[in-house]
């Protein structure tokens, strides 16, 4: 994993109490590189009115894809913002080895 890579999961990472109901994914989306596979779940909606919601972001290494290397948590507003989060690691990934 690259440095900026490294950065993007130490920003934030709000794992939900215990004790709270699992969250419902309304929507799912997976980006594949030769080493690297992405999975975001999501509760936001993404028609309107706009559904704020949480996202788990979950990076796996292709060589062992039952482990995920990292997993980050966060709210947010609406779909296009956890979709924009989910680019911005894409990115990240694609900035070195």
């Amino acid at each position: 994993m690259n440095t900026a890579t490294k950065r993007y999961f130490a920003e934030r990472d709000n794992r939900p109490p215990p004790g709270v109901r699992p969250m419902v994914v309304r929507r799912t989306e997976t980006w594949r590189n030769a080493q690297y596979t992405i999975i975001m779940d999501t509760s936001c909606g993404s028609g309107k009115p706009h559904v704020s919601g949480s996202v788990r972001i979950k990076l796996f290494d292709n060589d062992d894809p039952a482990n995920a290397l990292a997993t980050k948590r966060f709210a947010a507003e609406d779909w296009y913002e956890a979709h924009t989060e989910f680019v911005r690691l894409r990115l990240a990934l694609r900035k070195g080895g």
